[in-house]
């Protein structure tokens, strides 16, 4: 599989079982809350690639734009990638989670008590 999200037909065919299994997965909170819990340590695992990666990619502009040897179209690039970086508004951080897959169960479990709002 290639990263793409996936749906009913597809999703039968590539795990070989019925559409109508499927479907049921998709109502069954203890398949949704395994799901997400899944898809929550790919994602973990991705931003960890992630901050491991820009970590060696603001060296490597670092080097360049510190290395005499480097032509000045390079470091004045380098230069400015590091300004766009710092300078970038940074939007609020909610950890990543709302726009995380959320399981019946747990929309259950943390929803406010209608009684007491």
């Amino acid at each position: 599989m290639n990263g793409r999200l996936i749906r009913g037909r597809q999703a039968a065919f590539q795990v070989g079982v019925s559409e109508e299994s499927v479907s049921r997965w998709r109502k069954d909170p203890d398949f949704l809350m395994e799901l997400n819990a899944r898809l929550k340590e790919n994602q973990d695992a991705i931003q960890e690639k992630l901050r491991h990666l820009s970590t060696t990619a603001l060296r490597v502009i670092e080097e360049i734009m510190i290395d005499p040897e480097s032509a000045a179209r390079d470091r004045l690039a380098a230069s400015s990638k590091i300004l766009d970086l710092v300078m970038r508004p940074q939007p609020p951080t909610d950890n990543g989670l709302l726009n995380q897959p959320v399981s019946i169960e747990i929309i259950r479990a943390t929803r406010p008590d209608p009684n007491t709002c």
